[in-house]
């Protein structure tokens, strides 16, 4: 019993995360199949804040955050002479 009960949490996570990862014309197209099919993934399912992805591509906000830049300062320390070797 404990090895069939092991085997369903297996075959439903895996079937979650294909359902996860799917492209979202896949999902689309199950949406005409059960409407909640169609939904996208929960938050945290792309790399920006909560939201994020249901954004449209033409958004301002995805593209300015696209093209962001941070600079980073990097110390190397003080310069080393070599000439004594």
């Amino acid at each position: 019993m404990q090895e069939l009960l092991m085997v369903l949490i297996v075959v439903a996570a895996a079937v979650y995360a294909a359902w996860y990862w799917m492209p979202a014309p896949w999902r689309v197209r199950l949406g005409r199949v059960h409407s909640s099919l169609a939904a996208a993934p929960a938050c945290g399912a792309c790399e920006s804040s909560c939201g994020g992805c249901a954004k449209g591509a033409g958004d301002a906000d995805a593209a300015s955050s696209a093209a962001r830049v941070i600079p980073i300062a990097v110390d190397r320390g003080p310069a080393r002479s070599d000439a004594g070797r």
